[in-house]
């Protein structure tokens, strides 16, 4: 049997009669032809030996009040909404839908989606058992919907991996601009204190966990590092790595750092440069980066500062009436857990700790803590850069060296 699975074309809507029994056959032709031409949805179709088989919808952006689900099912960038996911009668039980929805959500994630929501009826428990061993285990919503006439009670089912957003073609273009920026606070702060924690890595064995574009890979392997690994989530930012940093001894590899302990090897550093805090379980990161250790090794890693993770809200500062900064408005920094903020797209998900928790997070996976900084901008640069004088009220970053124990 071959199997060809793609995006169905506006002209091929008609064949969906044969997976479907339409009350209104045109009704469903015009409002799919409608959403997938506005890019709101696409549709997913497998076919066998040249005979459609399998359809999925992959909904962008839901605004149809017709299929309100009582709970956000999509976030734009962010989280899709998979529905009307069908296998022709006669080939059901072989497969072929795991195999659809695999494909699916594959290419969902090249394109930077972290976060799925999928409808099961209380009595299809096959299917039921198909989206729980595929990661769709939290029920966020009781939902009732209406189509061509026909009443459905579902329960939204809510899968999420680890975010991808630099794969968000809005996000890379507007995080790439902000990176190639001289005056960023990445280039002006962050990476002349990461670099000045870092020590001789003559003859070392490097990793770079959250690589992005690579740079520091590079500079790792100038300082004399022996062998360099990087390692990210992001085929975008790989692509760019792999591109812009041609070096004999270093190496770039598609992996969350959350898979850390399957990488192989062991390592005298590892760095991670503001990325530590998209982790959500911080406790399995720091075991895997012990085991990856080897005696004495050193873990070196800058994040967000914890007042900044720990906002609840996008009112970050206190001005006067002429707009002048006189502090920062500190919200939720006792309560651990999930953030989601608008950076360049909505939805992007981090993890707030307080410094207690990251400190003894890090004691208990067997780390002796070595040096804890809040870099503040240089007088030269507040100088030539006003802005960053609230960096004075907040800094924007931590980082920690840690030994392995």
């Amino acid at each position: 049997m071959s199997i060809e699975i793609r995006t169905l074309r506006c002209e091929e809507l008609p064949l969906l009669t044969r997976l479907f029994d339409y009350n209104d056959v045109n009704a469903m032709l015009s409002s799919n032809r409608r959403r997938m031409e506005s890019g709101e949805m696409e549709i997913f179709v497998l076919f066998a030996d040249g005979i459609l088989t399998g359809e999925l919808h992959v909904i962008f952006d839901n605004n149809d009040p017709s299929e309100a689900t009582g709970a956000q099912d999509t976030i734009p960038g962010v989280r899709a909404y998979l529905c009307a996911f069908r296998i022709h009668k006669d080939v059901q039980g072989r497969g072929l839908g795991q195999m659809l929805l695999e494909s699916v959500l594959t290419e969902l994630h090249r394109r930077g989606y972290c976060e799925f929501t999928i409808g099961v009826e209380d009595d299809n428990l096959r299917a039921r058992h198909i989206y729980e061993k595929h990661g769709f285990t939290e029920v966020i919503a009781r939902c009732t919907e209406t189509y061509q006439g026909d009443s459905y009670e579902y329960d939204l089912l809510l899968r999420r991996d680890d975010q991808n957003i630099y794969d968000n073609p809005a996000f890379f273009d507007g995080y790439r601009t902000l990176r190639e920026n001289p005056a960023s606070a990445n280039e002006l702060v962050e990476k002349p204190a990461l670099f000045a924690l870092c020590p001789d890595l003559h003859g070392k064995r490097v990793l770079d966990m959250g690589c992005g574009y690579g740079e520091n890979c590079r500079e790792f392997a100038r300082r004399g590092a022996a062998d360099v690994v990087g390692i990210d989530i992001s085929e975008k930012m790989l692509a760019v790595a792999e591109a812009e940093n041609d070096c004999a001894n270093v190496r770039f590899q598609r992996m969350s750092m959350s898979d850390l302990a399957q990488l192989e090897g062991r390592f005298d550093v590892i760095f991670s440069s503001l990325a530590m805090h998209y982790i959500e379980d911080f406790a399995a990161l720091a075991r895997a980066a012990a085991d990856h250790l080897l005696p004495g090794g050193q873990l070196i890693f800058s994040q967000e500062h914890p007042l900044t993770t720990a906002i609840l809200d996008d009112t970050y500062w206190e001005k006067d009436a002429d707009g002048n900064i006189l502090h920062y408005r500190l919200t939720g920094y006792g309560m651990p857990g999930e953030r989601h903020i608008h950076w360049f797209v909505d939805g992007v998900r981090k993890y707030h700790r307080t410094f207690s928790e990251i400190l003894n997070t890090l004691i208990a996976a067997g780390f002796l803590i070595e040096s804890v900084t809040e870099p503040l901008p240089s007088e030269e640069t507040m100088q030539a850069h006003p802005k960053y004088k609230k960096s004075l009220h907040k800094p924007d970053f931590m980082l920690i060296k840690a030994r392995k124990a």
